[in-house]
């Protein structure tokens, strides 16, 4: 699975490649891809020997490799709580470790197998434009000893259907966020707009002159444009580098406490439909402000040629 599954770069130190560190599993049954947090945490180095109390057993496992990010002072794994305990919940924590598949050398209707319980996660990569739930399909079909296959394809799916209600409120919540997005793009318009139409209503003399002088319609708001835009467009370059630095600020903090356990990093990405609701965004703040010039302008000649006939 070292070729099909996917894994954030870096994450397998220690051994020369995930490779190497997979053959080393192969070769010995005593061996295990250790937590990088855990290493860090107790202070194991490669090719060390550790003690693993299972519940079955206790055994010595050798280190060929370490699994995880770059564990942070702060990073102590996926915490969860034990209310099971009568005198008061415990805090644990999980982490990500891999040893071999023949750790027991047991058949399955060993007593072991209801004394140990283990899990194994394999995030597949796949190529863009493959179909998840295709994929996911094709793998239930191989009757493989998979517990479960799960494809995002089929959770949205879900959770659009209303079939998931924890992840059908997390898309509402997006729902909400997006609709405070649309109503402050829609404020900024607004207030762009108003903000030409006063400084245009503060040079409506300059207009007249500049009409009376000869300057066309189109010459005159293509002038007042001109200047707008200037102003406009530094104002949605500083927003936008602020969006940016705010969201990168956000995924780095995320990643900065982030354990194995999570499997993948954040990132910062721009889909098409995305960058598209963007531009749109942006074209709507540019468009109420050229509006805006285009109507005062036309008032502002509309009133000079009044004044001109009533002569």
């Amino acid at each position: 699975w070292g070729v099909s599954a996917y894994y954030e770069e870096g994450w397998y130190s220690g051994g020369p490649t995930l490779e190497q560190m997979l053959i080393d599993l192969r070769k010995s049954n005593n061996t295990i891809i250790l937590d990088r947090s855990i290493a860090k945490q107790y202070g194991y180095k490669l090719y060390d020997t550790i003690t693993v109390d299972f519940a079955s057993c206790a055994r010595q496992l050798r280190i060929v490799g370490f699994f995880g990010p770059e564990p942070q002072t702060s990073n102590q794994g996926q915490v969860y709580i034990d209310a099971r305990s009568s005198i008061a919940p415990t805090f644990y924590s999980q982490f990500y470790s891999y040893v071999p598949r023949d750790l027991f050398n047991m058949t399955e209707g060993s007593d072991i197998y209801t004394l140990e319980s283990w899990s194994t996660k394999i995030l597949i990569s796949l190529n863009p434009g493959v179909n998840g739930t295709e994929v996911a399909n094709q793998i239930r079909s191989l009757n493989l000893e998979v517990y479960g296959v799960d494809s995002f394809d089929e959770q949205w799916r879900r959770a659009t259907g209303m079939e998931d209600i924890y992840t059908y409120s997390s898309i509402q919540v997006l729902d909400v966020q997006s609709f405070g997005l649309i109503f402050a793009v829609l404020s900024a318009s607004v207030g762009t707009a108003l903000i030409a139409i006063v400084s245009l209503k503060e040079r409506s003399r300059e207009a007249t002159l500049m009409s009376v002088r000869g300057l066309s319609f189109r010459q005159l708001v293509w002038m007042f444009v001109t200047e707008s835009m200037a102003i406009i467009t530094f104002a949605v370059i500083l927003g936008i580098i602020v969006g940016v630095i705010i969201v990168y600020g956000n995924v780095a903090t995320a990643n900065s406490t982030i354990s194995s356990y999570s499997l993948v990093t954040q990132r910062i990405i721009f889909p098409a439909n995305a960058l598209a609701t963007i531009g749109t965004y942006v074209a709507l703040i540019y468009a109420s402000t050229i509006g805006a010039i285009i109507v005062m302008t036309s008032q502002y000649v509309t009133k000079l040629e009044k004044m001109v006939r009533a002569r």
